[in-house]
Formats: structure tokens, sequence, C-alpha cells
């Protein structure tokens, strides 16, 4: 179980939403027969970490954050992962056109203020016929909480605080059409129940009761109904695997 201390612990945990996505799919895009891979926005470097275990390819990440770039480069080098990592924006990078076999984002582009660009500059680095694969983009606007304790609003605005898109999850395909082939997609996540995940909900509260608005989101309410088995937590997450036009 991730004790969830900070905003960095709670992504890092989202990538556990997405684990059984991300081994379909790094066989579907044939990774082990690539060479040179990006990821966007790299973070604390987990997902450079577990690719770099997984596979011989030459690794790039970057991160528009000084501070994860610092943390991810130890991390790796920890691992014993060879990657190159910079602090860049996308919108203003430095890479060469058709430089990369495989791009890849988790959680991402909500992130992201221009979407129409940022896809733009992922097709001018991809190789002809490159990867896409966003292993995850969360939709906070289809979360459903049962019972309600306004996580959901709450959340929604932690999120847009932060400068991000809580429901950008619906939106990407706008952006990629004409650019990309879908390949395969996906709108998943699992169900958080309490009598199945509940020492995992209860960390995530404690977490929520620290960071969100303590006169608005209901922490007993969620600390009972867990404890008696009675809450229900979805949220909708959209996975794709796109091919360069």
């Amino acid at each position: 179980m991730l004790i969830i201390k900070d905003w960095e612990d709670y992504f890092n945990h989202e990538l556990t939403w997405t684990a059984h996505i991300r081994d379909r799919l790094y066989d579907k895009a044939n990774l082990s027969q690539k060479k040179a891979l990006l990821e966007i926005g790299c973070g604390s470097g987990e997902l450079l970490k577990e690719i770099g275990v997984q596979f011989n390819l030459k690794l790039y990440g970057i991160d528009i954050n000084q501070n994860k770039i610092k943390y991810a480069k130890e991390n790796l080098r920890k691992n014993m992962i060879d990657a190159k990592l910079s602090v860049m924006n996308i919108l203003d990078n430095q890479f060469q056109s058709q430089m990369f076999d495989v791009v890849i984002t988790h959680f991402f582009f909500l992130w992201v203020k221009n979407l129409r660009e940022c896809f733009n500059q992922i097709h001018r680095i991809l190789k002809p016929n490159g990867v896409l694969l966003i292993f995850g983009e969360p939709d906070y606007g289809g979360l459903v909480e049962y019972p309600d304790t306004n996580l959901k609003k709450e959340l929604f605005s932690q999120m847009k605080n932060f400068g991000a898109d809580p429901e950008v999850g619906r939106k990407l395909n706008q952006y990629f059409l004409g650019k990309f082939n879908i390949e395969e997609h996906f709108c998943s996540s699992f169900p958080w129940i309490s009598n199945m995940n509940k020492t995992q909900l209860l960390n995530d509260m404690n977490f929520f009761k620290e960071k969100l608005n303590a006169k608005k989101f209901q922490s007993d309410l969620m600390k009972k109904s867990i404890e008696e088995e009675k809450y229900f937590l979805f949220i909708p997450v959209f996975s794709y695997f796109l091919k360069r036009i």
C-alpha cells in the first residue's frame, strides 16, 4: 500500500490505476522492437523505470519542474536505468523532427493549456507510423461517489486551482484526429469498494482530509461509510494507443 503524503504521491498512486492497460499496450505497441522513447511529464521517473527494466530502449524524459527532474534522475540512477532527462516544455521543445519511435504520457494532458499545439509537437517529433501511448487521462467530472461526501466538487476545485482541466479525458480525441489513427482505446477504471479496498481508501481519505477544504469535504461521512463497508468510488480514465499519420 502506498502511503500518500502529498500530491506527487497521489499521482504515483494513480499509476496503479492503469497498470493492466500499460502491460497490454507495451505488447500491442511492440516496444521490444523500438529504439527511442520519450515520456512527456516524466515526474518522479517511475514509468521510465518500469519500461527500462523490461525493454532495451533509448529513454528520454522531460518535465517542466526542475525538482522533479532532479528526483527522477536520482530515482533512475539508483535503479541503474539509463535515461536522458531534461527540464523542458513540450510546447517549446528542442527535439529534432521524427526523432522518436514512441512517445508516452500518463495523467499529463490535464495540465496542458494548449492541447492543439501539444499534439502538433508530438506529431512532429514522432517518426512516420510512430506510436503515442496515452496511458491514462482522468475525468473527475465523471466521478461517481456513494454516499456523496462532496469529494467530487472539492477535487474538481483543487485540480483547477493547480491549473489542471479535471474533465480533459472527454476532450482529447478532438485534438488528435487527423494527426493520429486510433489503434485501440479504453475508458476504464476499477470501482473502489470499501470491503475490498478499505485500507487504501482510508489512507486516501486522510490525504483528502488534509488537502481539501475541511468545511466542505465530509471526511467523517467518508470514514464512517468505508468502515461500515458502504462506500463506493469510481473515476473514469481514458487511455489510447495511437499511430502517427
